[in-house]
Order: C-alpha cells, then sequence, then structure tokens
C-alpha cells in the first residue's frame, strides 16, 4: 500500500518512518537465516550425480596411471612434473563441474568460495612451476655432465696417440651412455608391463567398489529434493517480504484509526492479508522441513549402507574373478580393497601410495643406476690421468712460457747426448779391459758400479733440470697473475676517478643550471613559471649524488669478482704445471660447477621467493573476511592512541602509586623509587603518606579537603546549568548568532598568564576581577528570603567571570547536540498539545543526556586541574608554610606527600564522575535496536512487576487511606479558592 505524505499527519509520517525502518531490519534477520541455511549449498553440479562421479573416477585412474608410468623414466623429476600437472586437471575438471550460486547466498560465502578456488589454483600452479623447474634443472645438469665428460675424452685421446698408448681408452662416453640409456629403458618397459597388469585389475576392482559407495541414485534424489526445498524456501522469502510490507501498513493505518480517520475497511483488508500470509508462511516451513526430513532418511539410509560395504571391503580376501591374479597382486588388491573404507575425498591419496609402494619396491633412479654402472669409465679416465702425467702442457701457452719449454728440452738433450757419449765410452773402455784380462770378473762388477753411478748422474741431473723449469715457470706464472691483479685494481681506481669526474662534471652542470634559473625567475611573470623553474632546479640538484653509492659498490664488488677469477686462474695454471690437460679440465670443469650452483642457487631463491610470495598473499586473501580487515585496520589506527596512553598516562598513573608510598626528593640525595642495595623499593614507608595527610596535617582534611569538594559540588551544576541555558539561547534564529557564540567561546581560546593571575589575584584569597550585589536590588529582594540566599548569589557574582570562561566547551557540546535533534520531533510533540516547558523534559533531556554525561565529564576534569587556590586548593594552595600538589613538586621536599595528595584528589574526582554517570546515562540505549513488538513485550513486563510491587507494599490502600484522611482539608482548601474567586468576580463587577 502507498501513502502519500500530504495525506498523513506529522505522527502517520514518523511511524511509517520507523516502521520501513523496522521492516528492513526484520527482513535482513530472516534473510541472513535463510542465507545461513543455504551455506552448504553454495555450491551446485552442471551435470548428474552419476555422470560427475563415474567421469571423476575414470579421470583419477587414468591420472594415476600417468603419474607412476612417468616414474619409470630416465629423468626422475618427471614423476613430480606430472602429478602436478595432473592434480592441475583435476581440479580445473572439478571447478568447472560444480558453479557457485550467484543468488540466495550471502556474499561472504561466496567471496570465501571464490577465495578458496583462487588459493587452491594458485596452490597447484606454484607445485607445477616448481616440479618443471626442478626437471628443466636436472636435464641441464645431465647435458653439462655428458658435455664435460666427451670434453676430456677428445682431449685424452690427443694426448694418447702422441704417446702411442690409445689402447688404453677401451671404450668411449658416447657409447657406454647409449648403452646404459637403452639397458634402463628396458627395465623400465618391464616394470610398466609388471604394474599395467596390476593396473587393469585394479581398474576393475575400483571401478566395482565405486559403484558401491557412490551411491548415485540416493544422491541425485537428494538432489533434486534440495532443488524443490530451495525454491519453497525462495517462494518463503518472498512471503515473507510481503508480510513485513503489510505489517508497516497495518503500524500505520493503526496510528491513523486513533486519529479518527475513515479506514476500517483498508484496515480489515490488511488485518485479513496478515492472517492470509500468516498461515502460507506456516505451510512453506512445514513443507520444508518434511523435505529435510526426507533428506535426512536417505542420508541416513545412505549411512547404514556404507557401514555394511566397508565391512565388506575390509572382510573380501578372494579375488579369483580377477583374471590371473598372482599372489604378490591379490596382497596389493587386499590393501587397495581396504582403503574403501575411507572417505571418497581420502580413497585416492591411499591407492597412490599402495600402488607406488608396490611398483617402486625393486626400482632404482636412473641418477643412481648411472652411479653405479659409470664406476668403470671413470676408473678408466683416471689410470690415463696417471698415465699422461709426463705430458704436461701449461694452460697458458704464451711466448715466455714456449721459451722456457725450449729451453729445457735443448738442455734435457744436451744431457741425454752427454750421457749416452759417457755410457758410449764407458763401455769401450770395459771391452778394452776385458780382452786384455781375459773376462776379469772383478772388472765387471767395478764397471757395473761404474754404469750405476752414471746413471745416477744423469737422473740427478734430468731432476735439476725438471725442478728449475717448475721454478721458473711458476715464477712467470706468479708474475704474470700479479700483474693481472694490478691491472685489475688500476681498472678500479679508473671507476672510481670516473664515478667522481662524472659528479663534478653534474655539479658544475647544476651551478650553471642555478645561475641560469635565477636570471628566468627575475623574467618570470608567473608563479607557476616560478614554481616550475624552482622544481626543474631541484631535479638537477637530485642527480649530483642519485646513483653514485649504487656505483661506487658495483665498482668494489667487480673488483672483487675479478681478483677471485684471477686467484682460480692461478690454481689452474700451477696445476698444468704438474698434471695433464684432463685433470685441469677437471677442474675447471668443477669450478665452473661450483659457480653454476651459486648461480642456480640464487636464480632458484628468487624463483621460491616469488612462488611463496604469491601463495602468501592467496593464504592471506583467503583467509581474510572482510570484518577481519576491518578489525585490523581497527586495532592499527587503535594502537597510536594505545601506544600514547600506555608511555603518557598509564605509566605516570602506575608509578605515582609507588610514589605515594614512598619518600622521595631533592633533599634526601636523588635517591632512586626502585631497587637499591639488594631492595626491591628501598624508600617504601607504607601508609605514612596518607595518615599524615588525615591525622598530622590538619589544614588538607578540614580546609583543602571540603574546599575542593566544595568547588566541585557548587561550581559543577552552576556551570553545566549556564551553559546549557546560553546553548539554548544560542540555538534559536536570532540576528548575530554567530558573533555571539564567538563571544562566549572566546574566554577558552585567549586565556593567558596575565589573565590567570589576575583570576587567581596573585597567589591571594580571592580574584582581582571582582562582581557584587551589595546595595543592589536583588540584594534585597534575596534579603526578605534568607542570608544564606544573599551569600550564595553574592559568591555567584562574585565568581561569575570564571563560570562564563568554564563554559566555552560546554556550550559547544551542547549547541552541536541540539542541533542533532530532528525538528519533527517538536511538530510531533506540539501537534499532541505539548508546551515549551513539556517539549524541553519530553523531547530535548533525554536526546541530550549524553551530551550532559560529556558535558559534565569536561567540567569536572576542568576544576580538578584549574591552578585557582580558593577552587583547587589540594593543587595550589599559594602559601608555602601549607603547600599543594604544586609547591610541593616545585621546591622537590617530599614528591610521595605530593602523590598521595594526588591520589585522594582523583578518588574525590572519581566519586563524582560516578554520580554524573548514575544521573545522566542512557538507560534504555539496548531498546533502541528493538522491534516494536519487543518494546511492548517489556512495557507490560514493567506495569506486571509495578502491579506485584503495589500490591506487596499495598499502596493502593495507603493511598485511599490518605485521601480519606486529607478529604476535609482538600474540601476546605476547594471552598476557600472558589470563594475568593466569587470576590474578584463582584469586585470585577
Amino acid at each position: 500500500m502507498e501513502f502519500k505524505d500530504e495525506e498523513l499527519s506529522v505522527v502517520a509520517q514518523s511511524t511509517l518512518k520507523f516502521a520501513k525502518e523496522e521492516a528492513e531490519r526484520e527482513f535482513e534477520k530472516v534473510r541472513q537465516k535463510y542465507i545461513k541455511k543455504r551455506k552448504s549449498n553454495a555450491v551446485h553440479l552442471t551435470t548428474s550425480v552419476e555422470d560427475y562421479e563415474n567421469t571423476l573416477t575414470e579421470l583419477r585412474l587414468k591420472h594415476l596411471k600417468e603419474d607412476l608410468n612417468a616414474y619409470f623414466d630416465v629423468n626422475p623429476k618427471l614423476y613430480a612434473y606430472v602429478c602436478a600437472m595432473n592434480a592441475k586437471e583435476e581440479l580445473n575438471f572439478i571447478h568447472e563441474h560444480n558453479k557457485i550460486h550467484r543468488h540466495d547466498v550471502g556474499r561472504e560465502t561466496i567471496m570465501k568460495e571464490i577465495v578458496t578456488r583462487r588459493f587452491d589454483s594458485v596452490k597447484v600452479d606454484n607445485q607445477l612451476e616448481k616440479t618443471k623447474y626442478e626437471k628443466e634443472k636436472y636435464e641441464k645438469e645431465e647435458e653439462r655432465d655428458y658435455q664435460h665428460r666427451m670434453d676430456i675424452e677428445k682431449v685424452a685421446k690427443e694426448l694418447l696417440q702422441q704417446a702411442n698408448k690409445e689402447d688404453l681408452l677401451v671404450e668411449s662416453y658416447a657409447t657406454i651412455y647409449s648403452n646404459l640409456v637403452q639397458e634402463f629403458e628396458k627395465i623400465c618397459d618391464e616394470n610398466k608391463a609388471e604394474l599395467d597388469s596390476l593396473f587393469e585389475k585394479v581398474d576393475l576392482l575400483v571401478k566395482e567398489n565405486f559403484k558401491k559407495i557412490a551411491f548415485t541414485a540416493e544422491k541425485t534424489k537428494i538432489t533434486e529434493i534440495a532443488k524443490d526445498r530451495d525454491q519453497k524456501a525462495r517462494d518463503l522469502l518472498a512471503i515473507h517480504r510481503q508480510d513485513i510490507d503489510n505489517n508497516v501498513d497495518y503500524k500505520v493505518l493503526k496510528v491513523q484509526l486513533r486519529e479518527k480517520l475513515p479506514v476500517e475497511e483498508k484496515l480489515k483488508k490488511v488485518e485479513e492479508q496478515k492472517e492470509t500470509y500468516k498461515k502460507q508462511i506456516q505451510d512453506l516451513e512445514t513443507q520444508i522441513n518434511q523435505l529435510n526430513e526426507e533428506i535426512q532418511s536417505i542420508e541416513k539410509a545412505i549411512d547404514e549402507k556404507r557401514k555394511e560395504n566397508q565391512k565388506e571391503f575390509v572382510e573380501r580376501v578372494d579375488f579369483s574373478e580377477l583374471n590371473n591374479v598372482t599372489t604378490e597382486e591379490a596382497e596389493v588388491l587386499h590393501k587397495i580393497n581396504s582403503c574403501f573404507v575411507k572417505e571418497s575425498e581420502e580413497i585416492f591419496d591411499a591407492l597412490i601410495e599402495i600402488i607406488n609402494e608396490y611398483g617402486k619396491k625393486n626400482f632404482v633412479p636412473f641418477d643412481i643406476y648411472k652411479k653405479e654402472h659409470i664406476q668403470n669409465y671413470d676408473q678408466q679416465i683416471q689410470t690415463i690421468n696417471e698415465t699422461l702425467k709426463t705430458f704436461i702442457q701449461p694452460i697458458d701457452e704464451k711466448k715466455k712460457e714456449k721459451e722456457i719449454i725450449a729451453s729445457f728440452a735443448t738442455q734435457l738433450n744436451e744431457v741425454k747426448k752427454g750421457y749416452q757419449d759417457a755410457l758410449h765410452a764407458l763401455q769401450l773402455e770395459e771391452k778394452e779391459k776385458l780382452s786384455a784380462e781375459n773376462e776379469n770378473t772383478s772388472i765387471k762388477e767395478e764397471y757395473s758400479l761404474k754404469y750405476q753411478e752414471l746413471k745416477k748422474q744423469y737422473a740427478e741431473k734430468v731432476d735439476d733440470l725438471t725442478k728449475q723449469k717448475e721454478n721458473a715457470l711458476l715464477e712467470l706464472t706468479d708474475y704474470f697473475y700479479k700483474e693481472k691483479a694490478v691491472l685489475a685494481k688500476k681498472q678500479y681506481l679508473q671507476d672510481k676517478k670516473d664515478i667522481k669526474q662524472a659528479r663534478l662534471e653534474r655539479k658544475k652542470t647544476y651551478k650553471e643550471k642555478k645561475k641560469e634559473a635565477r636570471q628566468k625567475l627575475k623574467r618570470a611573470e608567473s608563479n607557476f613559471a616560478k614554481i616550475e623553474i624552482r622544481e626543474t632546479l631541484q631535479v638537477y640538484k637530485k642527480e649530483i649524488k642519485e646513483g653514485d653509492k649504487a656505483k661506487y659498490k658495483k665498482a668494489k664488488r667487480d673488483y672483487k669478482n675479478a681478483l677471485k677469477q684471477i686467484k682460480k686462474e692461478k690454481e689452474i695454471a700451477i696445476l698444468s704445471l704438474s698434471q695433464p690437460k684432463t685433470v685441469v679440465l677437471q677442474k675447471i670443469y668443477e669450478n665452473d660447477l661450483h659457480a653454476a650452483e651459486k648461480r642456480n642457487e640464487i636464480e632458484e631463491k628468487e624463483f621460491y621467493k616469488d612462488l611463496n610470495k604469491q601463495l602468501k598473499l592467496n593464504r592471506y586473501r583467503k583467509n581474510m573476511t572482510k570484518a577481519r580487515r576491518e578489525n585490523i585496520l581497527g586495532y592499527i589506527f587503535l594502537s597510536v592512541w594505545a601506544i600514547g596512553f600506555v608511555i603518557l598516562t598509564l605509566y605516570p598513573l602506575i608509578y605515582t602509586i609507588f610514589l605515594s608510598f614512598s619518600e622521595i626528593g631533592y633533599n634526601m640525595g636523588y635517591d632512586p623509587l626502585f631497587y637499591e642495595n639488594g631492595k626491591l623499593f628501598p624508600n617504601w614507608i607504607g601508609f605514612d603518606n596518607y595518615s599524615s595527610l588525615i591525622f598530622s596535617n590538619t589544614s588538607f582534611l578540614y580546609e583543602k579537603l571540603p574546599t575542593f569538594f566544595m568547588s566541585m559540588a557548587f561550581f559543577l551544576p552552576i556551570v553545566v546549568f549556564i551553559a546549557f541555558v546560553l546553548a539554548m539561547l544560542l540555538n534559536t534564529k536570532i540576528v548575530g548568532r554567530t558573533f555571539f557564540r564567538v563571544i562566549y567561546f572566546l574566554p577558552v581560546i585567549i586565556i593567558s598568564g596575565p589573565l590567570l593571575s589576575m583570576l587567581n589575584g596573585n597567589g591571594g584569597d580571592q580574584s582581582t576581577i571582582i562582581l557584587s550585589i551589595d546595595g543592589t536590588f536583588i540584594a534585597t529582594v534575596l534579603e526578605a528570603i534568607s542570608e544564606q540566599a544573599v551569600e550564595y548569589a553574592d559568591f555567584i557574582f562574585q565568581n561569575f567571570i570564571i563560570i562564563l570562561w568554564m563554559t566555552g566547551v560546554p556550550i559547544v557540546l551542547f549547541i552541536s547536540g541540539l542541533q542533532k535533534i530532528d525538528r519533527s520531533l517538536y511538530e510531533a510533540a506540539e501537534i499532541d498539545g505539548a508546551n515549551k516547558w513539556q517539549a524541553l523534559w519530553t523531547v530535548t533531556f533525554p536526546l541530550i543526556k549524553s551530551v550532559i554525561l560529556i558535558a559534565c565529564l569536561f567540567t569536572i576534569v576542568q576544576i580538578a586541574t584549574i591552578d585557582i587556590t580558593w577552587i583547587n586548593p589540594i593543587k595550589s594552595s599559594g602559601d608555602s608554610a601549607n603547600p599543594g600538589i604544586v609547591e610541593l613538586m616545585s621546591s622537590g621536599s617530599n614528591y610521595g606527600l605530593a602523590a598521595a595528595m594526588a591520589w585522594v584528589q582523583t578518588l574525590i574526582v572519581l566519586i563524582f564522575v560516578g554520580i554524573v554517570f548514575l544521573l545522566f546515562r542512557e538507560k534504555e540505549f539496548v531498546e533502541k535496536q528493538k522491534s516494536y513488538e519487543e518494546v511492548e513485550r517489556l512495557k507490560a513486563k514493567r506495569v506486571q512487576r509495578k502491579a506485584k510491587l503495589n500490591a506487596f507494599f499495598h499502596v493502593d490502600a495507603i493511598k485511599r487511606g490518605w485521601a480519606r484522611a486529607t478529604a476535609p482539608i482538600v474540601k476546605l482548601h476547594h471552598t476557600r479558592q472558589l470563594k475568593a474567586k466569587k470576590r474578584q468576580e463582584e469586585k470585577g463587577e
């Protein structure tokens, strides 16, 4: 039903407004209740349950077979890669066939499902990237190892040809590697064939068992019932909406009926419609409950069947119906059959584990297999290296090295020739002597010794020449690489110089641009042009030092890397002086491998860092709901205040508590408050400070404390009352309202030291700015009442300046609160017959109770912290003989006593704060959020409670007795009033 604003009264318009708001809240509750029931149904299948379950089972079996076949491969990292690829394909299939409901589901549920899917997808993608990286890394390492071995073999062939020992290299690495791969592939094919035989039986067994545990017919029935139930739930939600809107019309029509408008027929129709909706809601709820019960009964039947199947799965041992089942395969099939007692999601994980265990038990990966079968080839290369030690070729065959080697060869030939000549001469001499003395045995022994001596001399000369050659080559190598290091250092120093020179040039350019900018600024006409010139100049200024630090670091890093490279080259060069070229190549390969590992480690670290970053981000998105994100932001903003509160408020507060129980001050030699000489509180005196204030210091107990208490009790209500009255006046529509608001708030802004000293009377007992009523008409009127009234009014006028100063902030608070009150409430009150005074107490006062509370708290703090002696003598007494907190702290005589006085003052302040809270707290703030029916029910309970109390205390009987007792007096009073009224009428005539 549509209502026009001009047809409704103010009360009806307000009722319509509040009823609509209540209706929206009620409908949101019903909708959320409906959404919560749909949470478990956030996704739905795009195909039938049977097709989905069968397709998913076939896909998983196919993936299982592909995973196991990938394990039997030359690349051992292929298995993990294929597993990741199949996991991604399976996840895509599940997401494709399980669509998210875009209606009748809460936004939070939809977002959670989307984020969960995204997280799962990113997790699978990350695993795929990792396994792909590992697979490619293994392939590169294998290729590099193969190429290195072929290079060594090529060099070894060349050296063996020079030494005429080619027979040492029996078989090439290419042939060995090719044969090795062929043998390994045969082993893989045998394992695959054995596994395929088992897999045929596993496939039949899994499909047979899945038919038993899938319950596709029952699940299909549940899906159909759930669809019917959800449709009915949607219809129920729509009827709830209509019913709630009908209730709004009912409330508005009831108001119009009270206003005596002709709406009886409309109200009757609305009531009939209300009953119809109520009946429809009950019927739909009954049908939905019946459908839910039907679903529960089907689920219960499924559970019972599942228990029966589980027992059958565990007890089954005979698999003879499957063709050609061996004993070993029967054991595996029994284990697989036992897996079906688990949940459907866990079955395939268990299957993979069992079949993997069966397939891998006698299988060795290719990298381990290769190490075992290549040992003979490695020993063959080692033997060749030992043989080729005499064929040494330095790695750096430069001109000087060639000269040294050529000189060594010449000297060696000369020594060899001298040895051969001496040997020939000795042989001739031996023949002559033997022919002369008829082959004497003693001569043979003598020349045998001479031959040994000659051979020994020759060997010593060869060793000396070899050592000389090695030393010469070492010296040359050392000198050569020292020169390289010197050149690297020169390059480093030159780079530093270039960086410095470039900086000086930039500085010079900046100075030139600065001069140009000054001239341009003089000629510039607009401020925009000047700003642009200055910004351009700032760019040149930033460029002076920009990037220099990074350039210096890069130059230093390059220099260190160059030195490391020179060191490695030197080691290789020295090694080449004593080892054959094959060993040198092996060393070079090891160095390159070490460098490649370092590079791979850095790349791998960066690679995994990016992947983990994506995973963490998606995990954060998965776990981060909107409410949680808002809570975190709230805690972040709140932490700033919390840190300030702990450092600036809580710590000083706790510190003053310990001070109040201690005796410490300047006159005590800066004694520490905490821990000295093995004592935790060395100056601890307990409650002595408090007892001295109460029992010893009479001025505090009988002068300061009562004065502060009376100041609080006097100033608090007056300041708040005057501030409220002034705010009411300033909130009315008068000429110059803003000017008067500024005038009243100005004392809060301009208060200063001189003005405070005037208010405080320069430390005396009264202000130098005094207003008095002595001798005025007000004093004469008040004297007729009582002398105490005159004194009270005179005190107010004497402190009127301070009162007005205190009202600045409360006035602003009250004006803000008054402006937030809706004017339609005053109009409704006026229509109901309320005057201004009644509107003040029934509309204004209840709606600004919270503002009054804040104004009272501010005034209490203001009074407690004011530095005026006759208002707050506890803080500042103005008397050194009878000091307050300020005097004790400034003199440093006793911090403990000052802290105790502060805590006594705090106790009084807390008492007044408690009273203010009791008076002005929002008693019905919870009921604002309650529905119309709940408020009516609470009111009825309150009336019943009041009736019970009246009955218990006999209130009605007491009232009747009092009325009977006072009836003569009341009658006499009325009679006098009537006579007085009659006399006035007669006089008027």
